[in-house]
């Protein structure tokens, strides 16, 4: 039946969005647990990378594959889409290249039930 394909289908685009789920998980997880102060692309990926494996051992995350740096990165651009971060300056640094890193966006405090949100979403799986 037509209900059937649709599940079937349903089933399979959840296992294709899993892995970025998972990616997008672990990095809200770890700008919630950040500082306060602009971070670098660099930070927030080893920081994404670090909560993406706490999940895996807590059986919260299964797809190996979607812990790398671009996922990680592509995350964070899509909050600054959201406003949930915003482009800063890194006030640290020493060169004069004008690359900047993530502050926290006016929205910043919707990121808690965003990431709620994809837990659930991770859950149901």
């Amino acid at each position: 039946t037509a209900e059937e394909l649709g599940a079937e289908l349903e089933r399979f685009l959840a296992e294709q969005t899993r892995a970025v789920l998972e990616a997008y998980c672990a990095t809200a997880t770890a700008l919630l647990a950040a500082p306060s102060r602009p971070l670098e692309a660099k930070e927030i990926g080893r920081a994404a990378e670090e909560q993406f494996q706490r999940a895996v051992l807590l059986g919260e995350a299964e797809r190996r594959e979607a812990s790398n740096p671009i996922t990680f990165a592509n995350a964070a651009e899509c909050f600054v889409r959201l406003g949930i971060l915003e482009r800063a300056p890194i006030p640290s640094r020493r060169d004069a290249s004008d690359e900047t890193g993530f502050a926290r966006g006016a929205r910043f405090d919707d990121l808690r039930d965003l990431r709620a949100r994809l837990a659930a979403a991770l859950s149901r799986g």
